[in-house]
């Protein structure tokens, strides 16, 4: 069975399961004490993370107890390591959705941090694979521009990061500042 199809299976799995949650009070009433079960949205693809945190974060015997759908252990490994694949693009996305946010300035960071966490391996090559095939496609192209390194430099919010930096900066024939490599600190 491909990753693709795994995902797919498990994600339905984990919606059916709030679905039931949600739809019947004996369900809701078991799990009084439990975390709540948060539903996907789906224009929001990162809310699909939520909801599987929200399933996972159940007790493996209450989940079991419901009269739905259950979920293997290795439904349970798939979530995890997806989970883990997909946060950053989460946070990412989290933090570029305020008004109060100059998202400019986050462009060159964000895209090194994501590209620097897909570099680990994963069981999950083909997800990893597409994912940085897809930044390189997308993204990688901001890196290189004057305007988004400026940006980065400039924005106080990441001047620690920029002290901490294990990159190079340097100065075109200009006077402009040139990123090397940009990795705020984890």
């Amino acid at each position: 069975m491909n990753l693709t199809t795994q995902i797919t299976n498990v994600l339905v799995k984990v919606s059916s399961i709030v679905s039931h949650i949600q739809k019947f009070t004996t369900a809701t009433d078991l799990l009084e004490d439990q975390p709540k079960a948060q539903s996907a949205t789906v224009a929001h693809w990162n809310s699909q993370i939520k909801m599987v945190r929200s399933v996972l974060s159940i007790g493996k015997e209450k989940l079991d107890s419901l009269d739905t759908t259950t979920l293997t252990a290795r439904d349970r490994l798939v979530p995890n390591d997806f989970i883990s694949i997909m946060t950053p693009f989460k946070e990412v996305t989290d933090s570029i959705e305020g008004d109060q946010v100059v998202t400019a300035s986050f462009v060159v960071p964000f895209n090194s941090g994501i590209k620097r966490h897909l570099s680990f391996p994963s069981e999950f090559n083909k997800l990893v694979i597409g994912l940085m095939s897809s930044i390189a496609k997308r993204l990688s192209k901001y890196e290189d521009r004057t305007t988004y390194q400026r940006a980065a430099v400039l924005d106080p919010c990441l001047k620690e990061d920029l002290l901490t930096l294990a990159s190079t900066f340097t100065v075109d024939s200009q006077g402009h500042p040139q990123v090397d490599v940009f990795f705020p600190s984890a």
